[in-house]
């Protein structure tokens, strides 16, 4: 298995092929260049954190934390000290310090595997918790962009059928949380074409990420 390291190394040499991917994740998530200047950004199940070597390549004002469960003591870049190994149930961060919140690909992953061993009630709830923690670690008018979130728009077909029960978990647990931002009308949360964007002006009660479930962490 290549190391965090080798696999930044080898984004050097097909640097080209990185601009292209960086360049869709952009697009992907309905953001500019214009729009991470000097913002504190968290990316969340950034895998290798291709995309916050990529801001840092550009020199971009933009500070990018990348949390990975699968980051490990060991396996980071020696010049990269911003990757963090965490989960998105559990952000190993305090209240609103970040202005810009991303994850992409990330949610469908939530459903995978999940649903088969702990079923839908647990998707559901893990769903929750991590889209309330990443509302939680968003500052005051900051955002939150996350994209191939389930809605009517995604490609089912190309699921299992565990997968797709647990995706439709993920997309109920979603619906329910833009009804619950959106219940403060200063905030604005929509899902459109697997877009998740949440701008958030104010904190409310109804977004809470406290459980009475055990939840998996990994």
């Amino acid at each position: 298995m290549s190391s965090r390291l080798e696999t930044l190394q080898n984004l050097e040499v097909n640097n080209d092929q990185n601009i292209t991917y960086f360049n869709t994740i952009l697009h992907e998530l309905g953001l500019g260049e214009e729009q991470l200047k000097s913002k504190s950004t968290l990316d969340i199940g950034s895998g290798y954190g291709r995309f916050g070597w990529r801001i840092r390549k550009l020199g971009i004002d933009c500070r990018v934390v990348d949390l990975d469960v699968s980051y490990r003591k060991g396996n980071n870049s020696p010049e990269d000290a911003t990757s963090v190994a965490g989960n998105a149930i559990y952000l190993p961060f305090a209240d609103g310090i970040f202005d810009l919140v991303i994850s992409f690909g990330c949610m469908p992953r939530l459903a995978y595997g999940a649903y088969r061993f702990y079923g839908d009630a647990i998707v559901e709830e893990i769903t929750r918790v991590s889209l309330s923690e990443a509302f939680r670690v968003s500052r005051i008018g900051g955002e939150i962009h996350m994209h191939e979130v389930p809605d009517q728009t995604y490609n089912w077909r190309r699921h299992t059928s565990d997968e797709m029960y647990g995706l439709m978990a993920v997309w109920k647990a979603t619906e329910r949380f833009i009804e619950d931002v959106n219940s403060d009308p200063s905030n604005h949360a929509s899902l459109t074409n697997g877009l998740l964007i949440v701008q958030k002006w104010s904190e409310t009660s109804q977004i809470s990420s406290k459980t009475d479930m055990t939840l998996p962490m990994n």
